[in-house]
């Protein structure tokens, strides 16, 4: 038996502030400043104890320790870790399946399609079946468990122009969210009765189209700031303009007049189309959009009939007729048969007439 023994004093503990004490005693009165961190890693060191019963790699790695030669082809074991080719063998388990997440999914990627996904796998690690068990990872589709979680942020988001949410546009109230189930007891909303919830459903869709309205109107408003309302009637003359597309290809060039002289209004096929009397040496269409016609306000009469055009000297700028030479070959340079699936083609280098060398196509 143990006899007890008490020490009894009358000590008393004090702290001294002194500047021989003062970052003892700064860092003693800072327990925050203690601070754990730790990284979590990929546990590697797992896979060599599956290395000698995995169905795959089994039979190599024990033909591997008893130095077997025909295992050491491709294969080779440093720090207790199987490689293939310089790629770390991973045995049977869910760690494949990990290793294809975190390259596919990962921080540091962005979900790449199957070839992608395998090429990056394929660089770092190898087992059979590898192309397999990344098409299974990478082509499992979860829009499924996606959807329902975008629909509900989209409901439940206050849009800009209504000022309400789309589900409370509808059903009169916000959706719950998981900050509801808390156990808070709130006030319950006044007005449950079938009329009170009715006035309530008529004012919010009577507030939702005010919105609407004034931003319909703001939007016309910006777009319509420069648009002016442009009306002709059958007999108004007006100004052609001449687009590069009206013509046939090659005859358009920067010496052509951009408008054309006055000519009569014929028919109004609608607000914004336009049949406009044209001489028949112009060979464009002679239907016209508003956007190209301009209100003529000079003093000049109207337009003489077609056979008179010919002759009248106009002071207006007439459109020029193409004048162009007519394309014709001086020489084939060169050739070339194309093979395709029906047979195959001649493809010529061809030197036109009055064309300069660089234009040989």
């Amino acid at each position: 038996m143990l006899d007890g023994w008490i020490f009894c004093s009358n000590l008393t503990s004090s702290s001294s502030i002194t500047l021989e004490n003062k970052v003892v005693d700064a860092l003693s009165r800072r327990p925050h400043l203690l601070v754990v961190s730790s990284v979590n890693t990929m546990e590697f060191d797992s896979l060599k104890q599956h290395y000698s019963t995995d169905a795959d790699f089994g039979v190599i790695w024990r033909q591997l320790l008893e130095n077997t030669a025909a295992a050491k082809n491709k294969f080779s074991v440093k720090d207790a870790f199987l490689f293939h080719d310089n790629r770390l063998c991973i045995p049977c388990g869910s760690f494949k399946e990990f290793v294809i997440s975190e390259l596919h999914g990962g921080g540091l990627d962005g979900h790449f399609g199957v070839d992608k996904t395998f090429s990056m796998v394929s660089d770092r690690f190898f087992w059979p079946r590898l192309r397999c068990d990344v098409h299974k990872v990478v082509a499992h589709s979860s829009w499924d468990f996606v959807l329902p979680q975008a629909e509900f942020a989209f409901n439940n988001f206050i849009n800009r122009s209504t000022g309400c949410t789309p589900f409370e546009v509808v059903f009169g109230f916000r959706p719950h969210t998981p900050l509801n189930l808390h156990s808070l007891t709130l006030p319950a909303r006044p007005g449950e009765a079938a009329l009170d919830f009715s006035s309530y459903m008529k004012n919010i869709h009577e507030e939702v189209k005010r919105r609407l309205s004034l931003s319909t109107e703001a939007y016309s408003t910006a777009a319509n700031t420069r648009r002016k309302d442009r009306q002709f009637q059958v007999g108004d003359m007006v100004l052609i303009r001449l687009k590069p597309e009206r013509f046939p290809p090659g005859s358009f060039n920067k010496l052509h007049a951009r408008r054309a002289r006055p000519f009569k209004v014929v028919k109004k096929l609608g607000p914004n189309a336009y049949v406009i009397e044209l001489p028949a040496d112009y060979g464009i269409s002679h239907i016209f959009n508003i956007e190209d016609l301009t209100q003529f306000h000079g003093p000049e009469e109207p337009v003489p009939a077609t056979s008179d055009l010919t002759t009248q000297q106009d002071a207006v700028i007439r459109v020029p007729k193409n004048t162009a030479p007519r394309d014709e070959i001086a020489s084939i340079l060169d050739h070339q048969f194309v093979t395709t699936r029906c047979g195959g083609y001649y493809k010529f280098l061809v030197k036109w007439k009055n064309r300069p060398q660089s234009d040989s196509v």
